[in-house]
């Protein structure tokens, strides 16, 4: 939702109240394209950045996410009959920037596990999210309600917050167990869990206390996962399923930061 209202905030900044959908057509959508290569990382906010002589714009990523935002809401306009024509025929989105997708082996897991951390309900969240791959939104919102007993398996149906497809996740007695006790069926499973800049920041702070350097936030928590599965054998389609996403493609982005082939070559030069 955050991303969608700072898009809202760059498009009144591009155009202004009277800019009605005639006059969006080609041209205006460049002109959208040109801005977001161009306008400052924060604009519209309260807080900007104390440097004056600085210039710092919107990161890659950021423009291809606004930019995709208006290609839907102009899409949708097109099939509801809004709009006569599509002006984004032939207009081209900005590439998306592969980014350093941090994660953290077993071995920091387990020390991770060891670690006192501060808020109780952030370490059992984080480690469930860690082996079972749920998203932060998810994660939030489990309900008791939503925990099902399939003969020897605990199971997860769920609604995905971010795509809206129901999903079965079955989980391991390892994951119950952080848990807690069980509440009543509209009870929060993590209840006090809300992500804030204090809740990461006390996630830095616990990493930081295992011994781990690595810049890690709670979405890292489904690297891991994704990762920990492909190290362990299980084959990628499994892990696309397990991880709710729609197309292989984005699971295959976790194959590239592990290949194995690529290892198993590079272990076989020759000693000098």
């Amino acid at each position: 939702m955050g991303n969608w209202h700072s898009c809202l905030k760059h498009l009144e900044n591009y155009c202004d109240e009277k800019t009605t959908f005639k006059d969006i057509d080609r041209e205006w959508i460049l002109g959208f394209k040109e801005y977001l290569e161009n306008v400052e990382k924060d604009t519209g906010k309260k807080t900007r950045n104390k440097n004056n002589n600085l210039f710092v714009g919107l990161s890659q990523n950021s423009k291809v996410s606004y930019f995709g935002k208006l290609r839907a809401c102009i899409n949708q306009a097109f099939n509801e009959r809004i709009i006569p024509t599509n002006p984004l025929v032939g207009v081209e989105g900005f590439k998306t920037e592969e980014v350093v997708r941090e994660f953290l082996t077993i071995d920091e897991l387990r020390k991770l596990k060891n670690t006192p951390c501060k808020y109780p309900w952030l370490r059992a969240a984080f480690l469930f999210s860690c082996i079972t791959g749920l998203r932060v939104s998810d994660v939030q919102k489990l309900t008791w309600g939503e925990l099902h007993k399939i003969q020897a398996w605990d199971r997860i149906v769920f609604k995905q917050k971010k795509t809206g497809g129901m999903e079965y996740l079955d989980i391991n007695r390892q994951a119950y167990e952080l848990l807690g006790e069980p509440g009543e069926p509209n009870d929060k499973v993590f209840h006090g869990f809300s992500y804030s800049s204090e809740t990461l920041l006390e996630l830095r702070r616990w990493i930081l206390a295992a011994g781990i350097t690595k810049d890690i936030t709670y979405h890292c928590s489904r690297h891991t996962f994704a990762i920990m599965m492909l190290n362990i054998g299980v084959d990628i389609y499994t892990v696309s399923k397990l991880l709710g996403h729609r197309f292989l493609a984005t699971t295959q982005i976790y194959a590239r930061v592990l290949d194995k082939s690529k290892q198993e070559a590079i272990s076989k030069i020759p000693q000098l």
